[in-house]
């Protein structure tokens, strides 16, 4: 018995239908019903989880500090009600009692500031404050002169009987409460220093306790767990035998996804996939597009095919990445490289205007133009420079953290042991941290299918040859068509397919339809199954498919009442006698919908009804 399996896949369902193909009998009719999957609510968890995790240290930290207070007598209980600021001023140049020195200590510990350095504040971060930028300038500025964070906040206190939070200025100025942890650390280390004049046990071993534990942070590319605690979530995990190991030094390789192919072309060493807005991954993507081209003139630039040559290719990248218009390249200019007009070329992408589109590496245009600013011309500088810088801020969503990537020096492939020699490289390394977004495609932080290892074995082929990658990696014996792939298998692999999609709500949809499959196939056999038709979501998300369901509803309603406005018109009778008619007559309602639907005519002869 052959069978056809329908599928009709949403954002939250799965529809699907078997029918036996001899007969055309209806075999099977269901509906599979599943919660959406969903960003917002990854997002969500993310920041309740965050928030646990902040206070759940927080308390760690103030009981390690207890520990301290411990090994050399002080009261390891702060003061009630203590004028904590006042304490904090105080301690630069006078005794402090043991137990308002814990209490300015337990203080510090608590409120340490930000991590990064307030000209790496993002603006955007705080977009609801008009003059934030300001409010950063004056911290910064009143830090420079040398005030500790104790001394601005005392005098803003006195002045506005305010600290934290927006204080309404003079000259309607926003004052903020923003401070570097550098900066608490300052004060600490200052007044620490001073109060060893009264206390012999605060040794330079202990302050230096003191300042760890104020600087103490967990970066966020370790993740959450340890050694003694392990969690599938951090670098420590449990393996299948219970053993606990390490999987890394960073989460990064993991959450970043490998490229078997990159790591099957390096000899089995692990290779991460290529950030997409690197330079590599913009010349992959133009050589992509331009082998998908076909062009019907006939020109030295084409081939017999119709297929761009190698010369064309290398022309057209040499032109974008020299272009020194601000703009990009339009299409016709584009085309006239190779003898061409936009209308006599076939396999264009198309964008959501319908026009033809392909990549015309944007990214590297803007950083170009950018550099420009410092008098230093790009095309100079390594294309090894313009990958690591994009993996630098594609990984790092913060100016602070690009900034901490950029200075680091530690390992051999860091940035500033590949490209330390550059020059101008300080000024470069500014307009990195300040235009990060700008430099992404689309400003968006992606992440390439293929490594670098991969990326720079394909794009010479793609060069030379008018074939797609797809060809290229069979050809060479790096990947096996779809039909070997998983030949033998009974079942669809669900997680491997769905590990590759990361939209959330693609995913879930994909793997219950997979799922449907699964269990329709072991029900009537997967040599029986012989077409399997896909009707794909018309839907981004759950919200746009109500949105959908709802204008479909109201353009429904108001087509019937169209429909029996006009029926009532042409009859000459009421709404009442219309509505008496159709409770008599069960399929009226329906006819005069499809009466007005042929606008009046009869669907078989033409004629009017």
């Amino acid at each position: 018995m052959k069978v056809s399996i329908g599928l009709d896949i949403g954002i939250s369902s799965v529809g699907f239908s078997v029918i036996e193909l001899n007969s055309k009998k209806v075999l099977e009719l269901g509906s599979h019903i599943f919660s959406s999957g969903s960003a917002e609510k990854n997002q969500e968890r993310r920041s309740f989880r965050g928030t646990r995790r902040g206070i759940r240290r927080k308390r760690n930290r103030l009981a390690d500090l207890e520990k301290l207070l411990k090994e050399v007598g002080l009261p390891t209980v702060p003061k009630v009600n203590a004028p904590v600021y006042e304490l904090r001023v105080k301690g630069l140049k006078e005794e402090l009692q043991p137990s308002e020195l814990t209490s300015v200590l337990y203080h510090i510990l608590k409120r340490r500031g930000i991590s990064y350095d307030l000209k790496d504040v993002d603006e955007e971060d705080a977009s609801a404050i008009s003059n934030y930028g300001a409010s950063i300038d004056t911290n910064r500025r009143l830090l420079t002169k040398g005030k500790t964070v104790g001394e601005i906040q005392l005098e803003r206190f006195e002045q506005y009987n305010q600290v934290r939070g927006m204080i309404a200025g003079k000259e309607n100025k926003t004052l903020l409460n923003v401070f570097p942890t550098s900066a608490f650390i300052e004060e600490g280390q200052r007044i620490l220093t001073h109060q060893q004049k009264f206390y012999p046990f605060i040794t330079q071993d202990w302050i230096e306790k003191i300042v760890a534990l104020i600087s103490r942070k967990r970066e966020y590319f370790v993740g959450p767990g340890s050694e003694k605690s392990p969690t599938k979530y951090g670098l420590y995990r449990r393996d299948v035998n219970g053993k606990i190991t390490k999987i890394g030094e960073t989460l990064f390789e993991e959450l970043i996804g490998e490229d078997k192919i990159g790591t099957k072309i390096a000899n089995g060493v692990k290779q991460r996939r290529a950030s997409a807005s690197s330079l590599s991954a913009q010349i992959y993507n133009l050589l992509n597009d331009l082998n998908n081209l076909t062009v019907k003139t006939a020109n030295p630039n084409v081939d017999e095919n119709g297929k761009l040559t190698s010369e064309s290719k290398e022309k057209i990248i040499h032109a974008l990445m020299n272009n020194d218009k601000k703009n990009q390249l339009p299409m016709t200019q584009i085309t006239k490289l190779f003898d061409a007009k936009v209308e006599d070329v076939k396999g264009w992408r198309i964008d959501k205007n319908e026009k033809p589109m392909l990549h015309s590496l944007k990214a590297y245009h803007n950083f170009r133009f950018a550099l420009k600013e410092l008098e230093v011309e790009a095309n100079k500088l390594p294309k090894d420079f313009f990958d690591k810088v994009a993996d630098i801020i594609t990984m790092n969503p913060e100016k602070s953290e690009v900034r901490k990537q950029l200075d680091d020096s530690s390992k051999e492939d860091s940035f500033m042991s590949l490209f330390g020699n550059i020059e101008h490289l300080d000024e470069i390394k500014d307009l990195i941290i300040q235009k990060n977004k700008e430099l992404l495609i689309d400003s968006k932080a992606q992440w390439h299918s293929f490594s670098y290892v991969t990326l720079n074995t394909l794009i010479p082929e793609l060069i030379a040859t008018s074939k797609e990658q797809m060809t290229i990696l069979t050809e060479m014996g790096l990947m096996k068509p779809d039909n070997e792939k998983y030949k033998g298998l009974t079942q669809v692999p669900v997680r491997e397919i769905t590990d590759k999609i990361l939209n959330p709500v693609v995913s879930k949809s994909v793997g219950e339809a997979l799922k449907v499959y699964n269990a329709l196939a072991k029900q009537y056999g997967n040599k029986n199954i012989e077409h399997l038709v896909l009707e794909l979501p018309r839907d981004d998300n759950e919200q746009d498919a109500k949105r959908n369901i709802i204008k479909f509803q109201k353009e429904q309603e108001t087509e019937k009442s169209a429909s029996d406005q006009e029926f009532i018109d042409q009859a000459n009778i009421s709404f009442e006698v219309l509505k008496q008619q159709c409770k008599l007559q069960r399929k009226l309602a329906q006819k005069i919908r499809f009466w007005y639907q042929q606008e009046g005519n009869c669907p078989y002869c033409g004629k009017k009804i």
